[in-house]
């Protein structure tokens, strides 16, 4: 079946769901309480504070609030810019909630009434910028109606009211939300319009992931030119030399900490195409958890490797006193020669605190290991890039995957519900693709061919590239469960995924 967004308007209006914004230069206070616990910026013993975006702890059962998209002037890196934002922000705020809770967002779209760039007959262009949605990232929620539905489309000066009725067993942990509206997601993204979603768990009552400050590190980029806005997307164009790598919508900002100290740091790969390698000079990162699902057990690591759109829960013992830069290591993948960068700093100051690791972690219930009998079938997918006869943007690359250009009224996978299958996925290009799949994480089982000695959890993976002449390859296996309907999968590359590499899948 197919849908035009003329009929998803008409049938939102019918509802009420979608609705003209009127009197939009009035204030709308949202719905929010004051942090408790250690969810804040702020340590003792006279530290600075580090950055935190605004932080909206709201109640269990039924919880609202409001999110209002505008243009913006900030200050960052010693640069105005003049942005698409969350509530005026660099960021968007964080939004904190418990498993079972049903989540409304009354998402406001206040970008002015014209669109840049009119969608044409192809959608893998991109197009009408001021056009916006919502995507739940990593949540296990209906994609459905006016739930995690990136087929929605919210013009300017109207709102639309989510709502997210979040499974009381559903995994606690980091995720995030962000713009889906294929045609505009890259343009608003490299804007930096994200922010942190955070769903409580049994993780954060371990005594000593308690007793640390908990810190959302939501990495994002700006795409910026000389006049501090951000040009028009036309293409996988945008040069390195423009872009700004923010930490919670700042530069290079510094947490402070004391001798001993643990810190948790919720790290948040929010940008549109930049793979983040991060090593924290003298320090090793202790990882709780990967794409919001706590792992079997803590695990010490030098560098942490980040897919865009990937998160990591890791714990920092702070060691000698002295300044320590966090660094985003060179990446030569598919010739991109993006440099190593300084993307923040810890600032170790002496003191007495002797803060421990935890010894063990809860496993999350909810989400047992695949076992081969499970499987009920198997597919295989492949992502490309290639010059095609006709490419959307004369002398932009395409993008594809199974050698097809996404078509809004074409289903490209169907599946059944309950089942249980195991894909893989190949990659034919020389740059690595962010594999996504929205509504149900997957475990990623083998690489390149080669078994995982312990599979992980995870909604996004990089599918490595093409090496020698050799693809690269992952394996996942995906539990389908309790939610029918049609949504997607895609590169997160949000370029590549303007440009066309998504596919619809519907659940049946």
């Amino acid at each position: 079946m197919s849908y035009k967004r003329r009929d998803i308007l008409q049938a939102l209006a019918a509802t009420g769901a979608l609705t003209l914004v009127t009197g939009c230069g009035s204030d709308s206070s949202p719905n929010f309480s004051p942090a408790g616990g250690n969810f804040n910026g702020s340590p003792s013993g006279g530290l600075s504070p580090f950055p935190q975006p605004e932080l909206r702890q709201l109640p269990g059962g039924r919880a609202s609030t409001d999110l209002i998209t505008t243009f913006a002037t900030n200050q960052v890196a010693n640069r105005s810019v003049t942005t698409r934002t969350y509530e005026g922000k660099l960021v968007g705020p964080t939004l904190r909630v418990s498993p079972g809770t049903t989540l409304q967002v009354n998402l406001q779209n206040r970008f002015p009434a014209t669109n840049e760039f009119p969608k044409t007959a192809n959608p893998n262009t991109p197009h009408e910028f001021n056009t916006t949605n919502l995507h739940t990232h990593g949540l296990h929620v209906s994609p459905t109606g006016n739930s995690d539905n990136i087929f929605l489309e919210i013009p300017p000066q109207s709102q639309f009211s989510y709502s997210f009725a979040i499974p009381a067993n559903h995994p606690g942990g980091t995720f995030f939300y962000h713009p889906h509206k294929h045609g505009s997601a890259a343009m608003q993204m490299f804007s930096g319009m994200a922010g942190a979603l955070i769903l409580e768990s049994e993780l954060d009552r371990v005594p000593e992931v308690a007793a640390a400050r908990d810190l959302v590190y939501l990495v994002s980029e700006l795409n910026v030119n000389s006049s501090g806005q951000v040009p028009n997307f036309t293409g996988d164009v945008f040069p390195l030399s423009n872009r700004i790598l923010m930490v919670n919508g700042t530069s290079r900002p510094t947490l402070s900490v004391q001798s001993g100290e643990v810190v948790r740091l919720r790290l948040l790969n929010a940008t549109v195409r930049t793979h983040l390698g991060l090593q924290l000079e003298g320090h090793t990162f202790g990882v709780l958890a990967l794409d919001g699902i706590t792992l079997p057990a803590l695990r010490n690591e030098s560098e942490v490797s980040l897919a865009v759109a990937n998160r990591a829960d890791v714990l920092i013992r702070a060691q000698a006193p002295g300044r320590y830069a966090l660094k985003k290591m060179q990446d030569d993948e598919g010739g991109m020669n993006d440099p190593e960068e300084i993307i923040g700093y810890l600032e170790v100051l002496p003191g007495t605190l002797q803060m421990a690791l935890p010894s063990a972690l809860p496993a999350p219930s909810s989400l047992p290991t695949i076992s081969d009998a499970e499987i009920t079938r198997r597919r295989n997918l492949t992502f490309e890039r290639f010059t095609g006869p006709n490419p959307p943007l004369p002398g932009v690359d395409v993008f594809t995957i199974d050698q097809k250009l996404h078509d809004p009224n074409r289903v490209d996978q169907t599946i059944t519900l309950n089942s249980v299958e195991e894909w893989t996925i190949t990659n034919f290009s020389d740059q690595m693709h962010p594999f996504h799949i929205h509504t149900n994480p997957f475990q990623l089982v083998a690489r390149d061919g080669m078994a995982l000695a312990q599979p992980e959890w995870h909604d996004v993976s990089d599918i490595p590239p093409l090496m020698n002449g050799m693809p690269g390859s992952i394996t996942i296996r995906i539990r389908f469960r309790d939610f029918t309907g049609r949504t997607v999968l895609h590169c997160h590359n949000v370029m590549h995924e303007d440009l066309g590499m998504m596919q619809t899948i519907e659940i049946v």
